[in-house]
């Protein structure tokens, strides 16, 4: 997802139907490929079959792509979140005022995904940060980062913004364009607080670490405190002896 417009009025922003249609077109063609396959062979007719579905499916797929759209209206006060491609809820729209906005939070979660890599002849599993790394066995793992934005509402309820995977590198969360600094933005439009949920990426300690550092640098001037006087009994006058 990406910011496609930051203004004094309102932030929208939008996922485009690329992979979509990407998809689509990958479908399309290797469904032409499988019917011109057929025509030169002797199970001609199961492979027309084969690649006019192949077709049918793969022109519904680039027909059908279209884009998710998140606008935050700014003088409406009004925040509407339009889901209409094919990996996300198709048609559904979802709105609500800014008043109505608890809280933006960016979940993050790790998991470990196995790669399969024939030409390793030890025996074992293995983990790696950020590559296949040393593969053990037939294969390795690789550790990876679910990435989902939502707000949520006062009386509860969710909306999700978007969903990302990465792969964890140590460049992970730096990039300016990352989830984390449009999840920030979307709460700054709606006036809402912000939370990272989960484990830190390694962009994020980065980040920390710099803060703390540059909090550290900075001169701190302390006051000299200025003594409090209490008040005091007044003097007693000295008694003067009576004479006797």
């Amino acid at each position: 997802m990406k910011i496609v417009e930051d203004s004094s009025n309102r932030l929208v922003l939008k996922q485009g139907a690329i992979m979509s249609r990407i998809v689509g077109g990958v479908i399309a063609s290797a469904g032409v490929i499988v019917v011109g396959v057929g025509v030169t062979s002797a199970h001609g007719i199961v492979l027309y079959a084969i690649g006019a579905v192949c077709i049918v499916v793969g022109a519904l797929v680039l027909i059908l792509s279209k884009s998710d759209l998140v606008v935050a209206d700014k003088a409406s006060r009004q925040l509407t979140v339009t889901f209409k491609s094919l990996t996300n809820r198709n048609g559904q729209t979802s709105q609500c005022s800014f008043d109505d906005v608890q809280s933006v939070q960016l979940l993050q979660q790790y998991r470990q995904e196995y790669v399969n890599n024939g030409s390793n002849m030890n025996n074992g599993t293995g983990i790696s940060f950020g590559t296949n790394g040393v593969g053990v066995g037939n294969g390795s793992s690789q550790t990876m980062l679910d990435l989902n934005l939502t707000v949520m509402l006062k009386n509860g309820t969710t909306i999700s913004i978007a969903k990302e995977t990465h792969q964890v590198t140590m460049g992970l969360g730096v990039s300016s364009n990352n989830l984390q600094t449009k999840g920030q933005k979307l709460a700054d439009a709606l006036g809402a607080g912000f939370q990272v949920v989960g484990a830190a990426t390694p962009g994020q300690m980065v980040q920390a670490v710099e803060n703390k550092i540059a909090n550290a640098a900075q001169p701190t001037t302390q006051s000299n405190p200025v003594p409090s006087v209490s008040p005091q009994p007044p003097a007693t006058p000295p008694q003067t002896p009576s004479a006797t």
